[in-house]
C-alpha cells in the first residue's frame, strides 16, 4: 500500500504489524486471464451459475416482504447464534441438536470464530498438502505454525502424521476436508476418520473437519462425519466440525490443552 493522504505521508504506516504483512499470507493467487467464455474453472468450490437458486430465494423474498409483520422480523439484526428455525432446520440435516449449531456468515468466518477460539501465536496446525488456501491465509493472520502432511490416493497420509507425532511433533489443530477434497478430490475412509479421531485423543489436539461438499456425492450414500470419540466413556472433545456454505460450526472443548502452497514456516 502506496497511497497517500493530504498531508503526504504513506497511509501503510499507519498499518499494525498484522495489517502490513496481510497482503503476504497467500490466497488463489492472481486471477486467470485470456480464459475462454465456456471455460469451467476448477480453481476453487464456486458452484456453477445454473445451479444458484435465483427463482426459490425471489419467491421466498416475495412471500417474506409481503407480510409486513413477517419482512419487519426478517429484515432486523438476528441473535448472535442464528435464528432458531434456521439452526433447527441445520441440525435436523447434520443429525444433532439446535443449541450446537451457529449460523455464520461464511466459510472463513466459521473457520475463524474456531481458530480464534483455539489458536495462540506460534501454535501448531497440520493441515493436508495441498489445502485450501484461503485457510492457510487464515492460519497465518492467527501467527499459527503450519505442517504440511502429504495427501495419498486414499487421503491425508495418517501414517506420516502418526510418525511425526511420535517423534514429538504436539499439534493444536489438524484441519482437513473429509470428502472430495480440494485440489486432490480424495476422501477418507471410514477407518482413516476414526483413526484420525483416535490420534486427536491419544495426543491432546482438536480435529476441525471443513466439510463443504459432502452432499455432492452422486452414487452411495455419503460417508458419516468424523466421530466425536473412538473411546467408549471417553469425553467427546477431539473434533470440531463445519459445513461451508449455508455455514454451521459447532465446537467442542478440547480434551487436553496442551505454506506448495503459501504455507507459514514449519515447526516441528
Amino acid at each position: 500500500m502506496t497511497s497517500t493522504i493530504d498531508s503526504g505521508f504513506q497511509t501503510s504506516d499507519l498499518l499494525s504489524t498484522l495489517g502490513a504483512r496481510e497482503s503476504a499470507l497467500g490466497g488463489f493467487g492472481p486471477a486467470a486471464t485470456g480464459l475462454a467464455a465456456d471455460a469451467i474453472r476448477l480453481l476453487g468450490g464456486v458452484p456453477a451459475t445454473e445451479a444458484l437458486p435465483v427463482a426459490q430465494l425471489g419467491r421466498a423474498f416475495a412471500e417474506t416482504l409481503a407480510d409486513p409483520a413477517e419482512s419487519a422480523v426478517a429484515l432486523q439484526y438476528s441473535v448472535v447464534h442464528g435464528k432458531v428455525p434456521l439452526r433447527a432446520w441445520v441440525a435436523e440435516h447434520e443429525g444433532t441438536t439446535a443449541d450446537r449449531v451457529l449460523i455464520t456468515n461464511g466459510a472463513l468466518h466459521g473457520l475463524s470464530l474456531l481458530f480464534a477460539a483455539l489458536l495462540d501465536p506460534g501454535d501448531i496446525v497440520a493441515v493436508e498438502s495441498p489445502s485450501f488456501p484461503l485457510a492457510l491465509r487464515l492460519l497465518g493472520h492467527y501467527d499459527a505454525w503450519v505442517v504440511p502432511v502429504p495427501v495419498s490416493a486414499e487421503g491425508l497420509d495418517l501414517d506420516s502424521l502418526e510418525q511425526r507425532l511420535l517423534d514429538g511433533l504436539r499439534l493444536k489443530l489438524l484441519y482437513l476436508i473429509p470428502d472430495f477434497q480440494n485440489p486432490t478430490r480424495t476422501t477418507l475412509s471410514a477407518a482413516d476418520r476414526a483413526r484420525a479421531v483416535g490420534l486427536a485423543e491419544q495426543y491432546g489436539f482438536v480435529v476441525i473437519s471443513d466439510n463443504p461438499y459432502r452432499d455432492l456425492r452422486l452414487s452411495r450414500q455419503p460417508r458419516k462425519p468424523l466421530p466425536s470419540s473412538v473411546e467408549p466413556g471417553s469425553q467427546p472433545a477431539a473434533r470440531a466440525a463445519c459445513r461451508t456454505h449455508d455455514r454451521e460450526t459447532t465446537i467442542e472443548t478440547p480434551i487436553r490443552s496442551r505454506s506448495g502452497q503459501h504455507f507459514t514456516p514449519t515447526k516441528d
